[in-house]
């Protein structure tokens, strides 16, 4: 009797675990990030990798922009770890943590810009320096075929342009389909996430085009004029 009992103890704990699993599934999906959008897998990877989470009533915000703490937040949680919750800012140990790495300095993210939102010439920056401080992924040693096809490249100053360059090369960062890359405009959640999961997972990057030069055509090859054999003179 004591046996069958145990049985079915089990048997209704494994269900339990069962539902529990379910249900914790069910909570990770958010409302307003369909299965099907380009960002989904981003989101949800960094999610399960505790990098980022939603706004606590189901939704995720994939269009709300993104501020320039809150990427590097991101950024360093998913490439380095967790940091304690900050006193006079609440990510100040994750930018504490990004400028011990070399990944952003404070003159280039100074406390009162914190909160604005970055701007995808900043996120080259970011993602760039990550790529080859923190997770020692080498650069691209000639990235002019791919600011050939970058068409407003040459309105950024020129200590940005090296970032977009190796962002676009690497297909961390893709233009816009009319071949602009847009440095200006800010980022939102759902392109945040994209971008640090290409940043992990080199698998999910972009494929970037570039400048291909074309193979010349030799020249042709001349066939020498025949000398005629003159016609002997006849013997009289």
């Amino acid at each position: 009797m004591k046996k069958k009992i145990a049985v079915v103890l089990l048997v209704v704990y494994i269900l339990t675990l069962g539902v529990s699993g379910i249900h914790s599934f069910a909570e990770m999906k958010f409302t307003d990030v369909p299965d099907d959008a380009y960002y989904a897998n981003g989101v949800y990877r960094l999610v399960e990798k505790g990098a980022i989470s939603g706004y606590g009533d189901g939704r995720f915000g994939p269009m709300d922009p993104m501020t320039r703490s809150q990427y590097v937040k991101v950024i360093i949680a998913a490439t380095v770890g967790d940091q304690p919750k900050g006193q006079s800012h609440i990510l100040e140990n994750y930018m504490q943590k990004a400028f011990e790495l070399g990944i952003i300095t404070k003159n280039e993210f100074p406390l009162n810009t914190w909160d604005t939102p970055i701007s995808r010439e900043d996120m080259a920056v970011v993602l760039v320096r990550t790529m080859e401080k923190v997770l020692g992924e080498p650069l691209t040693d000639d990235t002019k075929p791919y600011e050939a096809v970058i068409t407003d490249f040459n309105i950024y100053s020129e200590k940005v342009k090296p970032y977009i360059a190796q962002a676009y090369s690497k297909g961390l960062l893709a233009g816009y389909t009319d071949g602009s890359y847009g440095g200006k405009d800010q980022m939102i959640r759902a392109q945040a996430c994209s971008t640090i999961l290409r940043l992990i997972d080199p698998s999910q990057r972009a494929e970037p085009k570039k400048e291909t030069t074309p193979t010349p055509t030799p020249p042709p090859t001349e066939t020498p004029t025949p000398t005629p054999t003159p016609t002997p003179t006849p013997t009289p």
